[in-house]
């Protein structure tokens, strides 16, 4: 009943907010609570224990919709944390932001009763994608993440901004398409399926046999067409305009949680890789983690645009964990020990990602631009937001005691020799390009090159409050995880 509860609530409490009107303080309200009880179911989901593991299945003899399994459990906790910070941070930010940016030359942002039905919804569609135990049901949940989550891009109602909105649109659907097409290949795939068996239910699946030739051709569709939602290169041309022209707290969902979720569709199909064909899907989903790692490199070194930058550094960190769940999916009794390191990096990397996001659109309304060379002395102007923005930028490069060290330790100790050395450098050029931009922006004198802004715009203490808790947490988890490392 948790389960189902977790996913009907945001859908309640969305249309609830839609008949809100031009009731702000109400909304307000509703999402807040929206957020709080999804919280809370996942916490009582997590009590209910079978033999000491988060689960919940679904089985061949009780094939139910909706369960839980580690990896979901995890990706559940990490969207309800995140969406609870999130909305938080949206009840200060978005008046600030409606305050700044009224006037001649803008225009007149999304109404916020449609804002949070959106937000909501895209709540308990990411909560249906997460639950999902049936491949069909994910397919249809992960596009409506989709429908949900595009009009929230499009807040401020720009130009850009209209224009990643169709673009996230137009892209991740022929992506959805195609990963339809994957799955239907799947069932075609199935040897000795009955009439009447629940073939698209995972407990079903994994006890299934597969013909190798046609799961090979069913898992490069899907593959094809749910990495382009995780952002994978070379499908990952959607996100930095998304990402980019969304929100901060909207930014903070998209890579936090949303691509998680693409993940956990992509994870599924490796769950149920045959034998003969472990070695091919391997090997693809190498290629692609490096090539999503040296896209993203190329691109942060040479960009001026930090909010893009971001979102290039979501494109590494999923061809990282692409890598990861590569080298899990031939690890054998290894499995056990592999998968909490993919879950930390799952963790971390939301989490962190979710502090810098928020922190650069406190610098977006301060500064007013997204420029790199207009941002200067973030020390001097802006000092808590200064010291999140480098802290953050420091710990998503994997620099100790960050969270995210030790699942890149690990994958360059334990992934093939060529793996390895091409993702160490690459990884290299990522932290190269992102301390250069997070010492450019916090060090120096306002002012002191040409185009940089002198007089940013103050902020009241409750926009910044959000991200500065939220690093507060991520750091005293990150030294107290590396303190026990270190004396283990």
């Amino acid at each position: 009943m948790l389960l189902y509860l977790s996913v009907i609530i945001p859908f309640i409490f969305a249309l609830a907010i839609y008949f809100c009107k031009n009731r702000d303080s109400l909304a307000r309200k509703l999402i807040l609570i929206a957020a709080a009880l999804h919280a809370l179911c996942v916490i009582l989901i997590s009590c209910f224990k079978n033999n000491g593991k988060l689960v919940i299945e679904s089985t061949i003899e009780n094939p139910t919709l909706l369960g839980t399994d580690t990896i979901s459990w995890v990706i559940l906790a990490i969207t309800s944390v995140l969406f609870l910070f999130c909305t938080i941070h949206s009840i200060a930010w978005i008046p600030v932001a409606n305050k700044l940016e009224a006037g001649e030359g803008h225009s007149k942002p999304m109404s916020l009763n449609v804002f949070y039905c959106f937000m909501a919804a895209f709540l308990g569609s990411m909560s249906l994608v997460i639950l999902s135990q049936n491949l069909a049901l994910t397919w249809v949940a992960i596009e409506a993440t989709t429908l949900v989550s595009a009009p929230l891009i499009c807040f401020h109602r720009t130009k850009a901004s209209l224009e990643a909105m169709w673009k996230y649109l137009l892209i991740c659907s022929v992506g959805i398409g195609i990963a339809l097409f994957g799955t239907m290949l799947l069932v075609h795939s199935i040897v000795g399926a009955a009439h009447g068996d629940p073939i698209l239910n995972l407990a079903y699946l994994r006890e299934a046999s597969f013909n190798a030739g046609w799961f090979k051709a069913a898992f490069i569709l899907a593959f094809a067409g749910y990495g382009t939602k995780m952002g994978l290169a070379p499908f990952h041309t959607w996100l930095p305009d998304a990402h980019s022209e969304a929100p901060a707290m909207v930014s903070a969902l998209l890579s936090g949680s949303l691509l998680n979720c693409s993940f956990i569709a992509i994870y599924r199909f490796t769950e149920l890789v045959p034998v003969e064909i472990a070695s091919f899907c391997q090997n693809l989903m190498f290629a692609i983690g490096i090539l999503s790692v040296a896209v993203a490199g190329v691109f942060i070194v040479k960009q001026n645009d930090f909010k893009r930058m971001l979102a290039y550094s979501s494109v590494e960190h999923m061809g990282l964990i692409l890598i990861m769940t590569a080298i899990v999916l031939l690890s054998g009794e290894e499995k056990k020990l592999l998968l909490p390191i993919l879950f930390i990096h799952l963790f971390a990397h939301s989490m962190t990602k979710m502090t810098l996001f928020l922190t650069a659109g406190n610098i977006l309304l301060a500064y007013g631009t997204r420029a790199i060379t207009a941002v200067r002395g973030l020390y001097k102007t802006m000092p808590t937001t200064g010291k999140i923005w480098f802290l953050g930028i420091f710990l998503i490069t994997a620099c100790p005691p960050s969270l995210i060290f030790y699942p890149e330790f690990y994958l360059v100790m334990t992934a093939p020799i060529f793996v390895a050395i091409t993702t160490l450098i690459l990884l290299f050029i990522v932290f190269a390009g992102m301390m250069n931009v997070g010492i450019r922006m916090t060090n120096g004198i306002p002012g002191d090159i040409e185009g940089s802004i002198t007089e940013p715009h103050k902020l009241p203490r409750g926009v910044i409050a959000t991200p500065a808790i939220a690093m507060l947490f991520l750091a005293i988890v990150s030294i107290l995880a590396f303190f026990m490392n270190f004396f283990a």
